[in-house]
Order: C-alpha cells, then sequence, then structure tokens
C-alpha cells in the first residue's frame, strides 16, 4: 500500500508538471522536478525493498543475509564514521570536488528557501544512499554469499562485483573516475562485510553524498589554499 501511496505522488507531481499555474500556490519555492525526484526514488527503493524481499523469500533467505540483523546503534554508527571518512577521503584526494556534486549544484533548487534545500537532501542525499546501498550492497550480498558464512571467497567475489556495479553506474568522462569509484565501492562493500550491516554502509553513504552536497572538499581547500 504505502509504495502505491508514494507511486501515486509521483504521477500527481509529473502531471501538475504540465500545468505550473496548478502547484505554484503549494509548491512555493520549491521547483517541481525536485517534488517528482524525491516521490520518484521513494518509489524505486519500495518497489526495490518489495522485489528484493521478494527474491529473498524464494530463495528461503531472510533480510539479515542482506545486511539487516539486530540493531546495535554504537557500533553501526563507528563503522558507518569509519566507512564515510575513508570513502570521502578517496574522493577528495583523487577527484576534484565538483565531479561529486556537478549537477546538483547547479539546480534551482539551492535558490529556494529551507523547504527546497530539505527536499535536495531528502532527493540526493538520504534517498540516493538508501536505494543505492540496498542495490549494489545489500541485494548483491545477499544473492552471491547467500546462507553461507565466512564464506571469503563468496565475500571476495561480492566485493569485487559490488565495485564493478558500482563504478559502472558511476563513470562519468575519464577511466579515473571508474577506479576511484570502484575503489569506493570496494570499501562500502567491505564495510558490510566486516560489519554485516546494511544500516552501517547506508548511513556512510549518505554522510559522503551531504559532505559532498554542502561543498566539504572545497572548503577545505580553500581553508589549505590548494586547488
Amino acid at each position: 500500500m504505502s509504495y502505491f501511496l508514494l507511486f501515486a505522488g509521483y504521477l500527481t507531481a509529473s502531471v501538475l508538471f504540465q500545468f505550473p499555474e496548478l502547484y505554484a500556490p503549494v509548491a512555493g519555492a520549491i521547483p517541481l522536478m525536485w517534488w517528482t525526484s524525491v516521490f520518484g526514488k521513494a518509489a524505486v527503493l519500495g518497489t526495490m525493498i518489495t522485489l528484493i524481499g521478494s527474491r529473498l523469500k524464494t530463495l528461503s533467505l531472510s533480510w539479515k543475509e542482506a545486511g539487516w540483523g539486530k540493531v546495535e546503534p554504537l557500533r553501526e554508527l563507528a563503522w558507518a564514521g569509519v566507512c564515510a571518512l575513508i570513502v570521502w577521503g578517496i574522493s577528495f584526494f583523487l577527484l576534484p570536488d565538483d565531479a561529486n556534486r556537478g549537477a546538483v549544484e547547479k539546480a534551482e533548487i539551492l535558490k529556494a528557501n529551507a523547504s527546497g534545500k530539505i527536499m535536495l537532501f531528502l532527493s540526493s542525499c538520504l534517498l540516493t544512499g538508501m536505494l543505492e546501498e540496498l542495490i549494489y550492497r545489500g541485494a548483491l550480498r545477499a544473492f552471491i554469499c547467500g546462507r553461507r558464512e565466512n564464506d571469503r571467497r563468496a565475500d571476495a567475489i561480492f566485493v569485487a562485483v559490488s565495485a564493478i556495479v558500482f563504478a559502472s553506474f558511476h563513470w562519468l568522462s575519464s577511466p579515473i573516475f571508474y577506479v576511484v569509484y570502484a575503489g569506493m565501492g570496494a570499501v562500502l562493500a567491505t564495510v558490510l562485510v566486516a560489519s554485516g550491516s546494511l544500516r552501517a554502509v547506508m548511513l556512510a553513504h549518505i554522510l559522503v553524498n551531504t559532505a559532498h552536497l554542502l561543498g566539504l572538499g572545497n572548503y577545505i581547500r580553500w581553508r589549505l589554499g590548494i586547488g
């Protein structure tokens, strides 16, 4: 039911996009493309959870195999912090900060009010982090490793496949981007294997995206007088 409500919201936003005079009084300073983006990603996330859950059930696996075990807040926060620092560090030293934000910073949403910036965070950071980790890490690990606990060969295959797939969907304009994103994907996958927590890597991904959105890399370069 929740998925259908999200999808209905996505369709409604798409229809309103054709009639700005209708949505303007409601949307305020928030461009409709971001309403559509948030509803769209939430709908895709709901769809992926439904499909992966169905597949896990078919394979007689539980969500625990995908990284949804017992909640351990302090442990998961520690893993998320370490993972986010490493992944962001890779991008900071090997990629220009603009490469990570690119079109996001150019969006009209940054000229919007506080509500608009919240929509941007939901779309570019929160939902993107959850969705990508569910697909590139959670689903792949469940299907590749299954119930084979402490199987180093399966874990190694998972890390490699996850890195390759993640990089393939983030290729920008140069082979260096592929290598860097493969490295970032490998770190996220390795942390999932080590921690057993999909929540930890999701939070790490959200933190990294938020740092890029806020331009943390450019700020540090400016403070250090480099770049």
